[in-house]
This record gives C-alpha cells, sequence and structure tokens, in this order.
C-alpha cells in the first residue's frame, strides 16, 4: 500500500446549513485561477461554475464532449472541457463541466474517487490525502 501525503486541511464553511466541506483549488493554466469548491460526493462529475470559466480564459477551450446536468442552479446540457486541477500539491485531470451554477466549483465523484479524505464533522474540518508518488504533483 502507497504511503499517503496529506494535500491540505480546510475549514467547513458556515454559508451552507449545515456547515459543508469545500475546499480551495488552482487551475493549472495561464491563469492560475483560484477558487472554493464544494465537495459533493453526490454529484457525478467535477462542475465549474461558468462565470469561472469566463474569468479564467477556460471557456474558450474547445469542448471534449457534453453532459446534461441537473441540479438546483442549472438544467441542461452543458460543455465538458479537460483542465488540470491543483488540491494542495497533486494535480489531477478531469473532464469538468462548465454551468451556470451558485457555488464557484463543485467537486465530484470523477475526481473525489481518485482521492483520500476526512471529514471531521464535529470540528468542522477536512483533509485531504493522496498517494504519495516519486513526481509529488501528479
Amino acid at each position: 500500500m502507497k504511503e499517503l501525503k496529506q494535500l491540505g486541511n480546510w475549514r467547513y464553511s458556515r454559508e451552507y446549513a449545515p456547515p459543508a466541506p469545500l475546499v480551495d483549488l488552482t487551475l493549472q493554466d495561464d491563469s492560475q485561477t483560484r477558487f472554493a469548491a464544494l465537495l459533493d460526493s453526490g454529484a457525478d462529475i467535477t462542475v465549474l461554475a461558468y462565470r469561472k470559466a469566463v474569468e479564467s480564459d477556460v471557456s474558450k477551450k474547445p469542448p471534449v464532449s457534453a453532459v446534461y446536468l441537473i441540479g438546483p442552479d442549472f438544467v441542461g446540457m452543458a460543455p465538458i472541457i479537460l483542465l488540470k486541477i491543483k488540491i494542495g500539491e497533486k494535480i489531477l485531470e478531469a473532464g469538468v463541466a462548465v454551468a451556470e451554477i451558485g457555488e464557484e466549483a463543485i467537486i465530484g465523484r470523477d475526481i473525489l474517487n481518485k482521492l483520500r479524505m476526512t471529514l471531521d464533522g464535529p470540528s468542522e474540518t477536512v483533509t485531504i490525502y493522496a498517494p504519495s508518488s516519486d513526481n509529488d504533483s501528479n
């Protein structure tokens, strides 16, 4: 079994009722845009808010596919764009849907299933780990 490396520890956001786990992410592109992302194990895929896609110029990238999304803020077809996202020191590549959502981003199971995390509800913290490798940024 590979050794795990801690990528970071974040406080839950009290803007949600009940409080919810959010993490800081960075797009690994020319913009290096940072944003807060809601961890959502009920979401199949990761979604980036359209406004953040425009801010970072991600919206100019050609989509590789599209997906039909159903959520509280958006229902309809959304383009999927290949992105590299940095969590702590770990860079993950994923097809990310872009849609008009309330959050800056939602991290779905497509990314969550690549990581190990501890949700500590009583202390309102989330800690994320990834397998250590020879190249810690991959």
